[in-house]
């Protein structure tokens, strides 16, 4: 029998044993580098952005102390942090993108004037190119792992009603673009401008931006499919008129709250919406009218009488101000002066002023003729003065009107010659038949129209 050769006493040593352990680990690590997953020390130096969830498989030191042996094995460690690896790889390499988009006001509901806001349901379709889907044949499900604008609504209130789906949509070429469409339900807010009140129009408008900053992407309107509004759904009709038309401007949001104060892509939809006036005429200015009216009966009473005129006058401006006060309710507190603001006011002044007389024609008791005649040309000075005073005013809301009609008839012969270029002279016949657009309404629908279908030929 051969006897073994003798062993170093320092191979039996546990520090030998630990450094044997450390080298067998990192030639574990060095082999597998091509075939495995990397250690959590090398993952810690890429750059990911977040996702949902994430599983790493890592090489567990203590574990391989007790499993030397059998190299390739690994423990796999679930982590809260959300990391998504896959799709900060393209984002790293892609180039400024351009986002397509087109929008269409389904329906509009109420438009609150004190709360400034309004209520509609709007569909958005969001249009891009994704070269990795290039002459793709197969069906795409998962749109998690690709590029996406990460579109939001800059106006909206509390948290809109969403529904968000995709398709690929290939060209004759080849060329793949994703195309993401949503309905959203909701409140969006709308600063008023309310000078011109109630005669006023307003802008009523959706902000859609993106949270990828303007060195990545870029909205712009879609000039191959029209964004138009659904007139026939307005809701709020008694109250306002909505002109068929829709405009879309693309801007920039600063965010000054960052340290970086980057700057990020937006899309402002704007529609037009005409304020019904007829109430606030009939119910606020002719009673204010009214009340200026009844100041000119207090010439009735002898100028003699003058605390019986200051009582009348008084009565009169009381009620002038609590009617005003009452119609303040109808409009947002806002800093500046509206017409119907203007028009109570001079009112309440025009009544001061005859108060006034009633005090000063007073001092002339010492000549009753002189009174007499000054007491009437007042009168007929204060009465021409208020005619003149509304026929002016009058003049200007109405040429005021005509001037914005004819700014409204232009804005919609633009619209209406981009719907021709956009659509051919079917445009015209959808409209005249009342008829909205099918280019995007037909394709939101389909399925649904499709499941109504199948399902009527079930029951029969």
């Amino acid at each position: 029998m051969t006897s073994r050769p003798p062993v170093d006493d320092r191979l039996r040593s546990p520090a030998f044993s630990r450094r044997m352990n450390m080298n067998a680990v990192t030639h574990s690590d060095s082999d597998s580098n091509t075939t495995r997953t990397p250690s959590i020390v090398k993952l810690e130096n890429l750059h990911m952005e977040p996702s949902q969830e994430y599983t790493v498989a890592i090489v567990d030191p203590v574990y391989h102390r007790h499993h030397s042996n059998n190299n390739s094995t690994h423990r796999s460690v679930h982590n809260k942090t959300p990391i998504h690896s896959y799709q900060a790889d393209k984002t790293e390499v892609r180039q400024k993108t351009l986002v397509f988009v087109t929008v269409v006001y389904l329906k509009i509901g109420d438009i609150d004037t004190i709360k400034e806001n309004f209520e509609a349901e709007v569909f958005i379709q969001a249009k891009w190119r994704e070269p990795l889907l290039d002459h793709i044949e197969k069906k795409v499900t998962n749109f998690k792992h690709f590029w996406n604008p990460e579109l939001i609504m800059q106006n909206t209130l509390d948290e809109p009603k969403a529904r968000v789906w995709h398709e690929v949509h290939l060209t004759d070429m080849g060329e793949a673009y994703i195309l993401e469409r949503r309905k959203i339900k909701g409140k969006f807010n709308e600063t008023m401008e309310l000078n011109n009140f109630p005669f006023d129009i307003q802008g009523i408008s959706v902000v859609i931006s993106s949270e990828l900053s303007t060195s990545r992407v870029k909205l712009v309107e879609n000039n191959e499919d029209l964004s138009y509004i659904n007139v026939d759904c307005f809701s709020d009709s008694q109250e306002w008129i909505l002109h068929d038309f829709m405009e879309l401007e693309t801007t920039e949001i600063s965010a000054n709250y960052t340290k970086s104060r980057d700057k990020y892509s937006a899309l402002v939809v704007t529609c037009c919406v005409t304020r019904r006036p007829g109430f606030f005429a009939w119910n606020i200015l002719v009673v204010v009218n009214l009340l200026s009216i009844f100041a000119f009966t207090t010439f009735a009473v002898d100028s003699k009488l003058t605390p019986n005129r200051l009582q009348l006058s008084f009565i009169l401006i009381l009620a002038a101000i609590s009617f005003r006060n009452v119609a303040n309710q109808s409009i947002p507190k806002i800093s500046y002066l509206t017409h119907l603001d203007r028009y109570n006011l001079i009112s309440m002044v025009f009544q001061g002023f005859i108060c006034f007389w009633h005090g000063i024609v007073s001092r002339f008791d010492y000549d009753e003729t002189l009174q007499s005649k000054l007491d009437f040309w007042a009168f007929i000075i204060f009465l021409v003065v208020y005619f003149i005073y509304n026929v002016v005013f009058i003049g200007l809301m109405s040429k005021q009107h005509i001037q914005n009609m004819n700014e409204i008839r232009n804005r919609e012969d633009k619209f209406k010659a981009k719907a021709r270029r956009i659509l051919g002279d079917s445009w015209a016949a959808l409209r005249t038949e009342e008829k909205a657009t099918p280019s995007l309404l037909e394709r939101i629908n389909s399925s649904a129209s499709t499941k109504t279908v199948r399902r009527k030929e079930i029951n029969a």
